[in-house]
């Protein structure tokens, strides 16, 4: 049988433990908190597959926040994803109308993060149009280098599919027999 200070050690830890594992949670709640962010918005007309909550924010390949959550916009179209955006990083990028903010892929794992920098030309009127007001600061997207690929790509298909292969090869046999009757032709020797 157990005796009594055993039974009141063995109550002092479970209570020790539970208040660490309590304070850990807290803890690690308020740093969320207590961290000097701004949400940003920015609202893509593509997959984000491979982009989640937490996945990085960077400025110019810089961090410069996390990814808050992603869900389908007001619209019902457009994927909104609110970026938590460090807040001495947030002031400066208020600055700049040219940035915009694009899906990369994060090495060859499929996953993804999101890249803000400026743009020019006409890359700068890439961004979807929003028919509807959006509840954060803004910063327009622009078109991932994966999905600029993926429309050239198309592009390329179409103009092949475009071909008239039938016509071609039919024009290709007849150069070759006329080629084939002007080297057997007696008169050449």
């Amino acid at each position: 049988m157990a005796s009594e200070t055993s039974k009141m050690q063995v109550g002092l830890f479970v209570i020790v433990a539970g208040g660490i594992a309590l304070g850990a949670a807290i803890w690690l709640g308020a740093t969320s908190f207590l961290d000097d962010t701004e949400t940003f918005a920015t609202y893509f007309s593509e997959s984000v597959q491979g982009l989640d909550p937490g996945s990085a924010v960077k400025y110019r390949g810089v961090p410069a926040g996390r990814v808050g959550s992603i869900r389908v916009a007001p619209d019902g179209e457009l994927i909104e994803v609110l970026m938590d955006i460090d807040r001495e990083l947030a002031d400066f990028l208020r600055q700049d109308p040219s940035l915009r903010a694009k899906l990369e892929l994060a090495g060859i794992t499929g996953l993804r993060y999101v890249e803000i920098e400026p743009r020019s030309g006409e890359l700068l009127v890439q961004a979807p149009i929003l028919r509807f007001e959006p509840q954060y600061e803004l910063i327009p997207s622009a078109k991932s280098s994966f999905q600029a690929v993926q429309q050239a790509l198309g592009d390329v298909y179409d103009r092949a599919m475009e071909l008239d292969l039938g016509g071609i090869s039919d024009d290709v046999r007849t150069t070759l027999q006329a080629a084939n009757e002007l080297m057997t032709d007696p008169r050449i020797d």
